[in-house]
């Protein structure tokens, strides 16, 4: 059985039918919150250790928000010694 053109009906990449809940989907994802990742940012040192840490802030639909955060840290060269 073949379908009928419809113009108004929408395809995915591949050229498949989709059925519009691609579009239920995409309303149902996180937002970012524009300037969170400024707010968010630190570069510094603490003791030995010297990085920094990079957050973003997302709003979901439901109105709550949450925070996602990755860090990396630089310990300097280690001493080697050699043994005698």
């Amino acid at each position: 059985m073949r379908r009928s053109y419809n113009p108004s009906q929408r395809r995915d990449r591949r050229g498949r039918w989709t059925s519009g809940a691609g579009s239920a989907i995409k309303a149902n994802r996180p937002k970012y919150v524009k300037g969170s990742v400024n707010k968010n940012s630190f570069v510094g040192q603490g003791g030995r250790y010297k990085g920094l840490k990079i957050g973003a802030e997302f709003k979901t639909p439901a109105g709550r928000g949450f925070l996602v955060k990755g860090i990396a840290g630089y310990h300097g060269k280690p001493k080697r010694r050699r043994a005698t």
